[in-house]
């Protein structure tokens, strides 16, 4: 899941989750249906779970869906229309996801994957020459194994060093470093590879129009003392 991903798209992937699962369960016990058997109580079972799904991550696209209730007329066309609706809806899905997913990520050549292959094990020496406690060193060591993962996919997320990033400079904050440059030095050469494919593969992404922060203005000064034209109180010229 991308963690940059709105609530609609969250939504999304959650439904989608749920409605893949019931499918498969629904498939399988359907098979295991005896020739005289009732299909009902599976497609009951479906309805039951994709339906408030579908409704709790609000799915435009079964919102007018309901539960057929005791007196619908030919229960079963009225399921099987719900299970096309769902798989319509599935399908779009899918196709929403995969998109966002190439949105966000992007291919390494084979080129920069020999480049930042490098890195891993130079960060992993830089790690455990730290005296850093056991428990930090195992999260720096687990992060950096799960940037390689990353990188070694076909598609790398364009983020893929930012939690590891985001520890190290967590660390370095509370002086847990003896020497942090090396180590982010490194880092910066994997995230630089990552970025120039990103720009080159995406362009420049329009971002959204923020607006300016107010400028806060400084506090009035106070209003000086009245003078005698001469730098003076005025009580400073009264002789008596």
């Amino acid at each position: 899941m991308n963690d940059f991903a709105d609530e609609s798209e969250d939504n999304e992937e959650q439904f989608l989750k749920i409605a893949e699962e019931a499918r498969a369960k629904y498939d399988a016990a359907y098979a295991d249906v005896p020739d005289d058997g009732s299909v009902f109580p599976l497609l009951h079972r479906y309805m039951s779970t994709v339906l408030p799904a579908a409704h709790f991550f609000k799915i435009d696209a079964l919102a007018a869906w309901e539960r057929p209730g005791d007196k619908a007329n030919n229960l079963r066309n009225y399921y099987d229309r719900f299970m096309d609706d769902v798989d319509y809806c599935v399908s779009e899905l899918r196709l929403r996801k995969a998109a966002r997913i190439k949105r966000s990520t992007v291919a390494l050549s084979a080129a920069a994957k020999r480049q930042i292959g490098i890195w891993p094990q130079e960060g992993r020496e830089l790690i455990e020459r730290e005296d850093l406690d056991a428990e930090k060193k195992d999260r720096l060591l687990q992060l950096i194994n799960k940037l390689q993962s990353e990188v070694d996919r076909e598609r790398t997320p364009v983020h893929a060093a930012g939690q590891l990033m985001n520890t190290i400079f967590a660390y370095a904050r509370q002086n847990y470093f003896t020497s942090v440059e090396p180590i982010l030095r490194s880092i910066g050469l994997v995230s630089g590879e990552i970025g120039a494919a990103d720009e080159e593969q995406h362009g420049h992404k329009p971002l959204p129009n923020y607006p300016t922060p107010k400028r806060l203005e400084p506090p009035n000064q106070k209003s000086k003392p009245k003078t005698g034209g001469f730098d003076k109180m005025v009580d400073d010229e009264i002789p008596f």
